[in-house]
């Protein structure tokens, strides 16, 4: 899976699918989990691994997070939790924006889990 593949939702949503929340595994069968983990993470999406959190400029993030709020219907200085996007994935079943929000928990949750009760 590459970002490229984005572009096209339908293995996100097999992922979203197979994905248990609770244990980060993806159950391709009964017997058979892939756990998630930041390295995995890591290594399949090129990110960055290790202790030094680097976030992206605030020229960046500031507009990302009013978009994401409006996509919402929230305030534009509202905190989102991923509670709250989980929430819109159940809502939103067939709508590709439930695809991002998705994505949006999976890389909080493993990636930066001390901030789990906001998405950054």
């Amino acid at each position: 899976m590459t970002l490229e593949g984005q572009e096209q939702p339908d293995l996100t949503i097999l992922l979203m699918d197979k994905l248990n929340p609770e244990t980060m595994c993806i159950e391709i069968s009964p017997t058979k989990n892939i756990k998630i983990t930041p390295l995995k993470i890591s290594i399949v999406m090129g990110t960055p691994f290790g202790n030094e959190l680097r976030l992206p400029d605030r020229k960046i993030m500031g507009p990302a997070s009013i978009q994401l709020a409006q996509d919402l219907s929230l305030q534009p200085n509202a905190k989102i939790s991923p509670s709250r996007l989980i929430q819109e994935i159940r809502e939103r079943k067939d709508d590709p924006t439930a695809v991002r929000f998705f994505i949006i928990v999976m890389t909080n949750t493993l990636l930066l889990p001390i901030t789990d009760f906001y998405i950054t």
